[in-house]
């Protein structure tokens, strides 16, 4: 979380909110909704730490997906972060980690609901198929067994829309939208600036960076994030694995935040 670069002839006291979308930490599978591995829960802590030097006297908030692994994630950054302030003398205002449902996992179709990816979804469209013999539950099955067995399951979904699994850049979308939401909203006084820090999965991370880069950067890391804030003479910057990218096109549109917001709550 302390990697940082700016754009040429912009300061980042500039920004009044930036936004950071975090992957989960360390999990030990997908075969259902899994609580994080102890290497996983310091991970976050140790990222929250880190925040802790660019948040003295900011505001701070923290989002995550329904995943348990994504809460949990928010829950040690969160930790990590207040442990860190109280031992440095730091002011910032911490919200605690609150659920967002935009930021969950890439869903896939089963039982006429959108449900996120794991394998137990797996073992229902198997079942479904053996019980009930079908061309569409031989499909739904097919594509199961494919994204299962890929060795990477987010490039083959990005690579092969389906019916049965969310469309990638619906997924982008709804991460998007929650960026923008953020972005509209100022810091309430005496902050100066707001953090948002969105605990998020490798799925709608690598939806959103394709439609900004126009290619997949592949899998992130566990705790791996990427930035995005909108100068005031509202260009809206990626900053991502040390690079820095403006965000044009079709995607601007979608994260384009408004004047602001103030907050009156």
């Amino acid at each position: 979380m302390n990697e940082h670069v700016s754009p040429p002839g912009q300061d980042e006291q500039r920004r009044e909110t930036i936004a950071y979308v975090v992957r989960h930490a360390h999990i030990p599978s997908h075969e259902h909704d899994v609580a994080l591995t102890e290497e996983g829960v310091r991970a976050a802590e140790e990222a929250g730490r880190e925040f802790a030097g660019r948040v003295v006297a900011d505001e701070v908030v923290f989002l995550h997906g329904p995943a348990r692994r994504a809460r949990e994630t928010a829950e040690a950054m969160y930790r990590g972060l207040v442990r860190a302030l109280a031992e440095t003398g730091g002011t910032a205002h911490i919200f605690p980690p609150a659920p967002q449902a935009k930021l969950c996992n890439v869903r896939m179709w089963v039982d006429g609901y959108l449900q996120e990816a794991m394998r137990l979804l797996h073992d229902a469209v198997r079942a479904a198929y053996q019980e009930t013999p079908s061309p569409e539950h031989a499909a739904r099955l097919a594509y199961h067994d494919a994204f299962w067995s890929a060795p990477d399951a987010i490039a083959y979904w990005l690579a092969h829309p389906s019916p049965y699994a969310e469309p990638p850049e619906a997924v982008a979308s709804r991460l998007a939208e929650v960026i923008r939401a953020q972005l509209s909203i100022r810091p309430a006084p005496p902050a100066e600036r707001r953090h948002v820090v969105c605990i998020s999965h490798s799925g709608p991370m690598r939806a959103f960076l394709r439609a900004v880069l126009g290619e997949d950067p592949g899998e992130p890391d566990f705790c791996e994030h990427f930035a995005v804030w909108r100068d005031p003479d509202r260009t809206v910057w990626l900053a991502f694995r040390g690079q820095l990218h403006e965000i044009s096109g079709p995607v601007r549109a979608l994260v384009k935040a408004d004047s602001g917001t103030p907050r009156h709550l």
